[in-house]
């Protein structure tokens, strides 16, 4: 059947309805990109009006140096920029320092302290270091020995840390309060080490006690295996120039003339006695020897452990008074007029 008029219309209403349609969602994108694209404008606007503003020639050493990207370059002028300002001009500054901004004497007295307590500290370091070498990590008395020059050095720690407290007293401006939280961070750490060395001084002490046990008893075992050994070899010979022939392979001695004229039995008993006292004297010897060393190292590490511990109480006390110093920042305003007190008159 033909189409109708009726049917028509409605075709051509709708596809006019999906033609507005579709105008109405592109006009609908197209505000939004112009919207966003305005937004983005207007964010690059403030940034440029916010970025601060360089000269024409910083802009022209900057973009040479982004061309060139020379590192040694760059080096080489930072390093001149940090001369110039700091007044400086090469090795001529270590003969002829430079003044510099002027200092009062309070000012003068602080840092001269701070620097001492500096250079006391890396001193001692430095000394550690070299009389640390050669490095022996498997002996005890090594670490003992380091240890123990620890110890000697704790007069100048004490006088080290005297110079960085007193430092304090003379100043009170921004580099003293931030002086004092180094201070602190410092005494700290330090007080921590001073403690831990205490058990590592019995540690190590145990340790060398250890080895002398053991050497005494290797020696003890050596000779008297040496002296077994002697008799068992003497007792073995059933003639006389067995007996001769034993001595002179063992190396020992004797007036083998008179032995090999004598009866065997007389001379392997003399030998059995000469040999037991032998033994004898060489236990009693090292025992006397053995001693002398444990009092030794009783004594020395009694010394030690006592200054040990002086230096942990002392570390204690310099971080506790560190701790309780409380530095008055100045105060730039002084007020000019104070207000009057109720009930008071002005003074004419």
């Amino acid at each position: 059947m033909p189409p109708t008029k009726k049917s028509s219309r409605q075709s051509q209403s709708k596809l006019s309805r999906a033609l507005l349609q579709q105008f109405a969602d592109l006009r609908r994108s197209l505000d939004q990109a112009l919207q966003a694209n305005r937004r983005q404008q207007r964010l690059r606007r403030q940034r440029q009006q916010q970025r601060p503003t360089t000269p024409p020639g910083e802009q022209q050493l900057l973009a040479l140096k982004r061309a060139l990207q020379f590192r040694g370059l760059q080096r080489r002028l930072q390093r001149r920029q940090s001369q110039e300002q700091d007044g400086k001009r090469g090795l001529g500054a270590w003969f002829w320092p430079p003044t510099g901004a002027g200092l009062t004497t309070r000012d003068s007295a602080a840092l001269l302290l701070r620097h001492a307590a500096t250079a006391l500290l890396l001193l001692i370091l430095i000394s550690l270091v070299i009389n640390a070498i050669p490095f022996q990590l498997g002996s005890p008395s090594w670490y003992l020995q380091v240890l123990a020059y620890i110890a000697e050095n704790v007069p100048v720690l004490v006088l080290g840390s005297g110079f960085a407290l007193v430092s304090l007293v003379f100043s009170d401006d921004d580099a003293s309060f931030a002086y004092r939280a180094k201070l602190l961070r410092i005494s700290r750490l330090g007080y921590i080490l001073a403690l831990v060395l205490l058990p590592l001084q019995l540690g190590f002490t145990s340790w060398l006690y250890g080895q002398a046990f053991s050497a005494d008893r290797t020696q003890r075992t050596a000779i008297r295996a040496n002296a077994d050994a002697l008799i068992s070899g003497a007792q073995q010979a059933s003639t006389t120039e067995q007996f001769v022939a034993y001595l002179r392979s063992r190396n020992l001695s004797a007036n083998l003339e008179s032995i090999a004229a004598a009866p065997l039995a007389q001379v392997r008993t003399e030998f059995i006695r000469s040999v037991k006292v032998n033994q004898q004297q060489q236990e009693q010897r090292l025992g006397a020897n053995t001693r002398t060393t444990f009092l030794r190292y009783t004594t020395t590490s009694i010394k030690l452990f006592v200054t040990l511990v002086v230096l942990a109480g002392f570390m204690r006390v310099f971080q506790a008074l560190v701790r309780r110093c409380r530095l008055e920042r100045p105060s730039n305003e002084q007020p000019t007029d104070q207000p009057a007190e109720a009930g008071s008159t002005p003074v004419t």
